[in-house]
Formats: C-alpha cells, sequence, structure tokens
C-alpha cells in the first residue's frame, strides 16, 4: 500500500487512481483514514528492522537556509527529526552532516544522515535539494 493524495476531487497513488479489490475507486473524503492506516502499516514495518527505509526529514528554521554549511557531523543537531510522510517522528539522536555537492554540474546537493529507528541504528543520505526524502540502511554494526 502506498500514501493517497487528492487532486480535482480524486484520491491517487503513485499508480494512479485507487481503488479497492472490487475496483470502487476511493473517496476524497477518506484519504485521511486510508493514509493513517498505510501509516500503520509503515510503523509496524519499520519495527522490523528492514535493510532500506525512505523516509524524511524536517530540519529546524535556522538550520534550513542553502549558504549554512557549518553543521557538526558529530553532534546531533537540536530539533531535526526524521519522520514518516504523514510527519510522524520515528528517529532519535539525529545526526546530520555537511553539505556534499553532487551531480552534473554541482547543482545539486546532499548530507549523510545517521539515525537509530527503535533502536536501530541507519545511515544514508538526506537529499535536500530535492525536497525532504532520505535514504537510510540499516547498519551493520549496530
Amino acid at each position: 500500500m502506498s500514501y493517497a493524495f487528492v487532486h480535482e476531487g480524486k484520491a491517487f497513488g503513485p499508480s494512479g487512481i485507487i481503488k479497492d479489490v472490487e475496483g470502487t475507486p476511493l473517496e476524497a473524503k477518506d484519504v485521511g483514514e486510508y493514509n493513517k492506516a498505510v501509516e500503520a502499516q509503515e510503523l509496524e514495518w519499520l519495527k522490523t528492522a528492514p535493510e532500506k527505509v525512505m523516509l524524511y526529514v524536517k530540519m529546524p528554521e535556522a538550520y534550513q537556509s542553502p549558504l549554512n554549511g557549518v553543521m557538526s557531523k558529530t553532534q546531533p543537531l537540536t530539533g531535526t527529526r526524521v519522520q514518516t510522510w504523514l510527519g510522524t517522528d520515528v528517529a532519535t539522536n539525529v545526526i546530520i552532516g555537511f553539505k556534499v555537492r553532487s551531480g552534473f554540474g554541482y547543482g545539486s546537493y546532499r548530507r549523510s544522515v545517521s539515525c537509530k529507528i527503535f533502536g536501530i541504528q541507519y545511515y544514508g543520505w538526506f537529499y535536500e535539494s530535492s525536497r525532504d526524502y532520505c535514504r537510510l540502511r540499516r547498519a551493520k554494526v549496530q
């Protein structure tokens, strides 16, 4: 299952209009309930310590300036959170690294991220120039 969003009064997901088993389209008014059910499944899945996850980083406003390059790699950034798509915090001890330029012409950038999700250490990249998503992998050494 994937999250739904509403566009022009219809509920959509990554594959188009969301339908139930019988082929009935999801009503726009039911999207909130549907997304909460999807999030509950995602939280249960995260508790199983999967190898790879994709979540979202919410940084404090003070650190969202594109000119900021003085962040610590070794100290947790106060107020930084790793969340589900709906905004439920799932990580503790979030550490965000320095901005690293990448891509063709170095027009995009990312930051390393390390955190504990339900007691399991994860690390990966926060693709800050492409919005707020991060791709994380379970650490081999806990």
